[in-house]
């Protein structure tokens, strides 16, 4: 007890020299509380952390919650905690949580051994997210950067310094927590001096910028967007179109412009006054990239600007303004794209053809001074033309004029553009520099080839900092590799002639090499008719730059190569990505009935579309749901060839057919299945009864269930099903057209084969009907497979018949031994190796082929053994040989 005095023993072993020393205990009273308190938020979880005590006697703590600030705290461990920190788990994302903390001291028989709370904190649990900061400063006002800072962690009010991007944008990316408030503010350096910019005074401390972070879209993404001192947001729209032209025409005006840019553009929209001011009204929207009004009348001025639209309908500025007048024989439009190239003793002018129909020629004018220009006397009818009356050093100036087919020219001129010849010109900087591909650690870009005649080869100059050359080129295609992913690089390019005179920069790109979608797979959709279903393994985290934010999928008839394609290529989504690590999936659907074929390519986007890595193109076929319950027809978009699948026939869990041709296949890169497949034909041709049509001609049938798994049905079909494919004969004349080396082949003798998928050889498909009307052969079939039409033409005699198997393992009804080369009247009988008749009455079909069961005629089975078979058919010489039967 307090204040009691206390005997203490120090006793030594083996010696009566002991010593007593009296203490007296005095206790302090209960703990000091906690301080230091802070709460940090994740998803469903909050670590609480605090300052640890300073008292010798305190050995632990306990930590409180409450869902209310002032009352029912629960005390969360069960044991003290030793340490200065306490997660904890299973909270509900987005609600608040309040905590205290206690400190305890070692004295626990003394009452009030426990510190009175702490200050109370609060908490609200979220997921983690990427917070992207866009701010719009002049980057010539920040010669050292811009800076972003304020709290909480990872930002610091010491700042932290931004990327810069391009059009004066500046950007930085981190990780917060869901629900977390920051406070922020932008600062530069001038001559180490810190400029902030200015106080907000609608905020809550009149300084800072504020924000709390709610996920409302469930992307893992937020998207900042300040300009600096200006309380607005950063237009994140798409450019302008640009390139607009308007080509007056009879009742109509035909309006062309370029493509933008940017990956995730939806459409375009066209407007149109009859003032060049005002009054313009939405008249089209369209996702090509040009457009005939006809909804005209001639004679009448007409004005129009666009505007491009992205997949999240965020539409752009307005373009420049265009006008034309339509009118019955409307003049040319005025030329555009005109460029001079000086050379030694001449200058090659280059322009852009006009795009009306009716044009003649071109007229061009020169001028020493840039007035009093003079026309060439003579019609240009190409778009270059190479003046060789010039002299060096003189400086001449060119503009021109279209001419139609009436002699109507344009009432104005084109631009004026100029050109000094000299001795030995230097070369022009190279233009149209772009990305073709990034990808992990490497890109591809690629340009123009200069004008010149005289150019020797090209050198790539790229770095992050300063510019490294690349080696010397010889085409217009550059791979950059060993650089570091997430970083920005800039890249020009020089172009050297046979005199080693080096040209200036090129206009510079910028580019971020970044990871690509690895596995990208794609399958026809078990759940939905058009649909392909997509799954990929999600691209490892770029640098700085982070894991990819979202992906933006594309499908084309063609495949995509590079970025230029992908630009080109249907867009059916941009959607946020999950992080890296996770296996994603999207199904692509709507893309039509008939099992249609595309190529799909998915773009991982980080941050910016600057850096974005595309995946490899794959193809697959789209699927057509089964509705086993009733079935139906299916047919092959673009092809005559069908499937007739009767009411509750297929396996339950079969849900869509998927129907391939050749061309599906190769693009879908199935090599071994096409040589399988080649190799039977191959076998077929050995057999002179049989005559291949084409060897291009079949088709791969089958059917997956909603898993998008192919569903086994070998054995599995309660009834059968019926197969349509075509052939040629246009004539009606009774023979096939465009055979492969076998000519005069009779429709009538055409038959359906499906290929044996153990074997890989081609076998009859039993019922096997020709329509000459439609021209198609069919057949019913157990089982899907691979189809295709070859021609049986029965044998003239007995000659080449063959046996097979031989040796038959076990024959019966569902393995049965085939004679094949058969003449149409042969008859077989089948003898033991005594002599002995156990067959007898196998007879060939119309096709010229018998199958035995194995059976005698007592319809059981034959045992081990060697038998006799001999074949007559009355015309020919009898045949007889041996057939090994094993038991």
């Amino acid at each position: 007890n307090s204040g009691t005095p206390i005997n203490i023993a120090r006793v030594t072993e083996g010696t009566t020299n002991n010593m007593f020393v009296q203490i007296e205990f005095n206790w302090e009273g209960e703990p000091d509380a906690p301080t230091g308190i802070i709460g940090e938020a994740y998803s469903e979880k909050a670590i609480i952390k605090w300052t640890s005590s300073k008292e010798l006697d305190v050995i632990g703590y306990n930590v409180y919650m409450s869902n209310s600030s002032l009352s029912n705290y629960v005390k969360l461990n069960t044991n003290i905690i030793t340490e200065t920190s306490f997660t904890v788990t299973n909270l509900i994302n987005g609600t608040t949580n309040y905590f205290y903390v206690t400190a305890v001291d070692a004295y626990t028989n003394m009452p009030n051994n426990e510190s009175p709370p702490s200050s109370v904190i609060s908490v609200i649990p979220g997921k983690e997210l990427y917070v992207l900061f866009y701010c719009q400063m002049d980057r010539e006002k920040v010669q050292d950067g811009l800076y972003i800072a304020g709290e909480p962690s990872p930002l610091s009010w010491d700042g932290t310094k931004m990327e810069y991007l391009y059009n004066n944008i500046w950007y930085y990316k981190n990780k917060f927590n869901e629900f977390t408030t920051i406070k922020y503010k932008y600062k530069y350096y001038t001559n180490s001096v810190v400029v902030w910019e200015r106080d907000f005074k609608d905020s809550a401390d009149g300084m800072n910028r504020i924000v709390t972070l709610i996920d409302d879209d469930g992307d893992g993404v937020i998207v900042i967007n300040n300009i600096w001192n200006i309380e607005e947001t950063v237009n994140s729209a798409p450019a302008p179109p640009t390139n607009i032209i308007a080509v007056p025409g009879n009742s109509n005006v035909n309006l062309f412009w370029r493509a933008n840019k940017e990956i995730n553009i939806k459409s375009y929209r066209i407007y149109r006054s009859i003032s060049d001011t005002n009054n313009f009204v939405l008249i089209n929207e369209t996702t090509a990239t040009n457009y005939i009004d006809t909804t005209v009348l001639n004679y009448t001025n007409y004005f129009y600007r666009l505007t491009a639209v992205d997949l999240k309908d965020n539409e752009s500025d307005f373009s420049v303004i265009v006008s034309a007048t339509p009118s019955t024989n409307p003049a040319p439009i005025t030329p555009y794209g005109l460029s001079a190239l000086a050379g030694n003793g001449y200058v090659i002018l280059n322009w852009t053809p006009n795009p009306e129909t009716d044009i003649k020629g071109y007229v061009i004018y020169r001028s020493n001074s840039g007035s009093y220009f003079s026309n060439f006397p003579m019609l240009i009818t190409n778009t270059i033309y190479t003046d060789t009356s010039v002299v060096n050093g003189i400086t001449y100036y060119y503009k021109l004029r279209a001419v139609d087919t009436i002699d109507q020219t344009n009432t104005g001129f084109s631009i004026i553009v100029s050109a000094t010849p000299s001795l030995n010109p230097a070369p022009v900087a190279p233009a149209g520099l772009e990305l073709l591909l990034a990808g992990d650690k490497f890109l591809i870009v690629n340009w123009n080839a200069n004008p010149e005649s005289d150019i020797t080869g090209y050198r790539v100059y790229y770095g992050t900092n300063t510019l490294t050359s690349s080696n010397f080129t010889t085409i217009t295609v550059c791979t950059l590799t060993g650089l570091t992913n997430g970083k920005r690089y800039e890249i020009r390019v020089k172009a050297i002639d046979t005199a080693n005179q080096i040209s200036a920069y090129s206009a510079p790109l910028y580019a971020y090499p970044v990871p690509v979608i690895m596995d990208l797979i794609a399958r026809p959709s078990g759940q939905e008719t058009g649909a392909v279903l997509l799954s990929w393994t999600a691209p490892d985290v770029a640098g700085s730059l982070g894991p990819a934010v979202r992906y933006i999928v594309k499908y084309s008839t063609n495949k995509i190569n590079n970025l230029k394609e992908f630009r080109n290529a249907i867009t059916f989504c941009d959607t946020y990505a999950n992080y890296a690590g996770m296996i994603e999936s999207i199904s692509v659907n709507n893309l039509g009935t008939g099992c249609p074929g595309y190529y799909f390519t998915i773009a991982a986007v980080y941050g910016d579309d600057l850096a974005l890595g595309l995946s490899d193109s794959v193809y697959s076929v789209a699927a057509e749901l089964v509705p086993i319950y009733r079935g139906g027809t299916y047919r092959k978009i673009g092809e005559k060839l069908r499937v007739e699948i009767p009411p509750d026939v297929l396996p339950g869990e079969a849900t869509a057919i998927v129907i391939k041709n050749r061309i599906d296949l190769i693009k879908e890169e199935a090599n071994s299945k096409i040589k399988l497949i080649q190799d039977a034909f191959s076998a077929a041709q050995a057999y002179p009864s049989i005559k291949v049509v084409s060897t291009d001609l079949y088709y791969e049938i089958y059917i997956i269930n909603s898993g998008s798994e192919r569903v086994d049905t070998y054995n599995r079909m309660r009834g059968e099903i019926r197969v349509y494919l075509p052939f040629n004969d246009v004539n009606h004349n009774g023979i096939v057209d465009e055979t492969e080396g076998n000519r005069n082949i009779r429709v009538d003798n055409l038959r359906l084969f499906q290929l044996n998928e153990t074997t890989y050889e081609w076998g009859f498909v039993q019922k096997n009907i020709v329509n000459k009307v439609d021209n198609l052969v069919s057949g019913y079939v157990k089982h899907f497979s691979v189809f295709t039409i070859m021609a049986n033409i029965p044998a003239t005699d007995l000659e080449n018949v063959v046996v097979y198997p031989n040796p038959a393992y076990k024959p019966s009804n569902k393995n049965k031994i085939r004679f094949k080369n058969l003449t149409t009247d042969a008859k077989i009988r089948i003898y033991n190796i005594a002599g002995e008749l156990v067959r007898q009455g196998l007879k060939s079909d119309s096709q010229g082929i018998c199958e035995w069961d194995g059976d005698n005629d007592f319809s059981q089975p034959v045992a081990s053994g060697i038998y006799i078979y001999y074949i007559e058919d009355g015309k020919n010489k009898p045949v007889k040989g041996k057939i090994a039967i094993i038991r």
